[in-house]
C-alpha cells in the first residue's frame, strides 16, 4: 500500500534484481486527486430585495477546491463572468431565473447546487384621482371615483377616515363610493405586487349639502317706509339680503331673515334673498316691498290688481275690498293648499270685481298658528300680523 498526499502526483518505479546480473525496473505515476469543494450557491433571491431591478449580484461560495461554473436551469439571463462566485447577473424584470453553481476538479465527480432569482416588479405608481370636493359632489351621496388602473400589481380601496362610507367594487379603480350627505372622507388607492413594497395615494371626497331653498316672504305693500322681512332661515348654509332695484333703501342686517328694511315712501324695491353654503350654487328668491303714501293707490304684486287706499285718522285703510284668489263653489270649504281660494256673490266673478272676495276664517289668516275654518289659532299671536 503506497500512502500520499492529496492532490500529489508520484512516480513510483518497480526495481527486479537477480545477483551481479542487470537489474530490471519499471515505473508507474500515481496521481491522488482531490474531489472538488461542495457547491454552495448561495441563498435563492426571491424577495423584496430584488424588486424593481434587472440585474443582482450573486454570492456563491467560492471553491477551495476546483473551478466553478455557472448555468442556466432555466429562464434567460446574461452573466458578467460564468466562473465568478459573485457574478453580476442581468435579466427581463418579472422574470424568474433558475441558476446552477457548479465545481469540477479534474475528472473526479463535480458537485452543483441551484438558486432561485425572481427579478420581482414595483406595483405601478398609485393615482387616486383628484380631490372630489367641489361643485360636482353637491346635493349628492355616490360618486364614481378615478384612480389608475396598474399595470403590474392590483388596486385596493379602502376608506381611510370618514364614516359611513363604502364601495361597490372596492377593486375597482372606476368603482361607486356611497356615503352621507355632509360627511367628507378620505379614501386611499393602495397597489401592491407582493413582495414589494406597495404604492397608494388618497383622494378626498366631500358630499356637499345644497343649501336650503330660499324663501323670502310674501310681498309687502305697506303704508310707511320701514318694514321687518319675514325670509325663511335656513336650515342648511346662511342666508344673506341685497337690494335688486330700488333707490335710498337699506337693510339694517342683511344676515338677518327678519331684518328692517327702509325705503323711500312712495317708492317700490326688490329685494334679493341668497341662501348660500359653499361650493353648491346658491338659491336665490325676491321679495316685493312698496312704501305707499296713504291716498295714493298700490299694486299687489300678486296678481297686479291696484286698490285704493283712504287714511282714516292715525289709520290707512284700503279704499276696496280685497279680490284675490280662484273663486270656488259656496258649499265647498276653502282648503290649506298653497292656493288662494275665494268665494263670490252668486257664484259671479264679476260680483268679486265689484265687492271683492269673501274668506273663510282660516282661509284669511292663512292657517296660522294651527288656525282652521272650524277653529280660532292657538297660541295668539301678537303683534301685527300678515294674513292672506
Amino acid at each position: 500500500i503506497f500512502f500520499g498526499l492529496a492532490g500529489e502526483t508520484y512516480s513510483l518505479k518497480w526495481v527486479v534484481t537477480n545477483g551481479n546480473c542487470p537489474e530490471k525496473s519499471d515505473t508507474i505515476l500515481v496521481r491522488f486527486r482531490q474531489n472538488p469543494s461542495i457547491s454552495n450557491a448561495g441563498q435563492d433571491l426571491t424577495g423584496i430585495e430584488t424588486c424593481g431591478l434587472t440585474q443582482i449580484q450573486l454570492s456563491a461560495e467560492n471553491p477551495t477546491i476546483g473551478t466553478g461554473t455557472w448555468s442556466i436551469v432555466s429562464g434567460n439571463s446574461d452573466f458578467s463572468n460564468i466562473h465568478a462566485p459573485d457574478a453580476v447577473i442581468s435579466a427581463i424584470a418579472g422574470s424568474t431565473v433558475v441558476l446552477l453553481w457548479t465545481i469540477e476538479n479534474d475528472s473526479c465527480m463535480a458537485s452543483s447546487d441551484q438558486i432561485t432569482v425572481v427579478f420581482n416588479q414595483n406595483p405601478s405608481p398609485s393615482n387616486a384621482g383628484i380631490d372630489l370636493t367641489g361643485l360636482e359632489t353637491c346635493g349628492i351621496t355616490n360618486i364614481v371615483l378615478n384612480a389608475n388602473t396598474p399595470v403590474v400589481g392590483n388596486g385596493l380601496w379602502t376608506v381611510e377616515n370618514g364614516t359611513g362610507g363604502s364601495f361597490a367594487d372596492e377593486s375597482n379603480p372606476a368603482t361607486v363610493f356611497e356615503g352621507i350627505a355632509g360627511n367628507t372622507y378620505s379614501l386611499r388607492w393602495t397597489v401592491s405586487n407582493a413582495p414589494c413594497i406597495s404604492s397608494s395615494d388618497e383622494v378626498i371626497v366631500s358630499f356637499h349639502h345644497n343649501p336650503s331653498f330660499a324663501n323670502a316672504g310674501a310681498d309687502i305693500t305697506y303704508n310707511g317706509s320701514t318694514i321687518n322681512l319675514s325670509a325663511q332661515s335656513p336650515v342648511i348654509g346662511s342666508g344673506n339680503w341685497s337690494i335688486l332695484s330700488g333707490t335710498g333703501g337699506s337693510i339694517s342686517n342683511p344676515a338677518d331673515p327678519m331684518s328692517s328694511f327702509s325705503g323711500l315712501q312712495g317708492l317700490s324695491y326688490q329685494l334679493l334673498w341668497t341662501v348660500s353654503y359653499a361650493p353648491c350654487a346658491s338659491n336665490y328668491d325676491t321679495v316685493n316691498v312698496c312704501f305707499f303714501v296713504c291716498g295714493n293707490s298700490f299694486t299687489d304684486y300678486r296678481d297686479g290688481r291696484t286698490y285704493s287706499s283712504v287714511q282714516i285718522g292715525s289709520q290707512c285703510w284700503m279704499g276696496e275690498n280685497l279680490n284675490i284668489g280662484n273663486m270656488i263653489a259656496s258649499n265647498t270649504n276653502q282648503l290649506h293648499n298653497q292656493i288662494f281660494e275665494k268665494y263670490c256673490y252668486d257664484g259671479d266673478t264679476n260680483q268679486c270685481n265689484i265687492w271683492g272676495g269673501l274668506y273663510q276664517w282660516g282661509e284669511m289668516v292663512q292657517y296660522l298658528n294651527g288656525a282652521s275654518n272650524a277653529a280660532s289659532w292657538n297660541p295668539i299671536p301678537e303683534g301685527s300680523i300678515q294674513g292672506i
